[in-house]
């Protein structure tokens, strides 16, 4: 059997972010060749991605399941006075985005379908839901129950955010202090003891901290 003579070769490889290249030539630079075909090419792959993206998903995820939590548990504490007032007005809320075949309850409106108060004289009131919030918050008068669970699901599905900023006064250092005098006593309270710290100021310096995360600030507090 005739030994294949063995020549010195290179192997050229050039990676990059979406695509590997790679050549064999001789000594000389040459691209070699085996059954016919030079030896050399590029492998194309999709671009590698971060964590951003799922991270984003996997927060909205929470996000919406925190929501929908939240939305439940208003129900259930709503849902007997709901029921004694108008049995049927979480199932017409539940079906509202339904097509009118698919609905199981037989009424038009989504709401409300009193024979003295529907859909229309709801929306004609209360244009936005801002609105009927508005009300519920400067008037002394009683409501229907209804109007009182939906301004509160509006405002337990739209929260907004508590990202202001706050700006570092003596006003917000001493309304963070008596919010802190508050916790304790609501602690002292709770398990009996007598939680008052003698180093406050210390406390008060570690929640003050900015840029520094939660978990670090619990680590600090502890060693307080």
């Amino acid at each position: 059997m005739k030994e294949k003579t063995q020549i010195p070769y290179y192997l050229g490889i050039d990676a990059g972010s979406s695509s590997v290249g790679w050549a064999v030539t001789d000594t000389m630079y040459h691209v070699l060749k085996t059954k016919g075909k030079a030896m050399w090419g590029v492998r194309l792959f999709p671009d590698a991605s971060t964590a951003a993206e799922r991270r984003t998903h996997r927060a909205a995820r929470r996000r919406l399941q925190r929501r929908k939590q939240r939305l439940d548990i208003l129900e259930m504490l709503f849902a007997p006075a709901l029921n004694e007032k108008d049995p049927q007005f979480l199932a017409r809320m539940h079906e509202s985005d339904l097509w009118q075949e698919d609905k199981s309850i037989n009424s038009k409106y989504s709401l409300f379908s009193d024979s003295n108060f529907n859909d229309c004289d709801y929306h004609a009131q209360y244009p936005t839901t801002y609105h009927l919030r508005s009300e519920l918050a400067h008037s002394t008068d009683s409501h229907d129950v209804r109007l009182v669970y939906l301004a509160l699901h509006h405002l337990m599905k739209s929260r907004g955010h508590f990202l202001y900023e706050i700006s570092e006064t003596s006003d917000n250092d001493s309304s963070l202090r008596d919010k802190f005098d508050d916790f304790c006593t609501l602690l002292s309270d709770a398990y009996g003891l007598d939680f008052v710290p003698h180093n406050m100021d210390n406390y008060l310096n570690i929640l003050k901290t900015p840029n520094m995360r939660v978990t670090k600030k619990a680590a600090l507090l502890t060693k307080v």
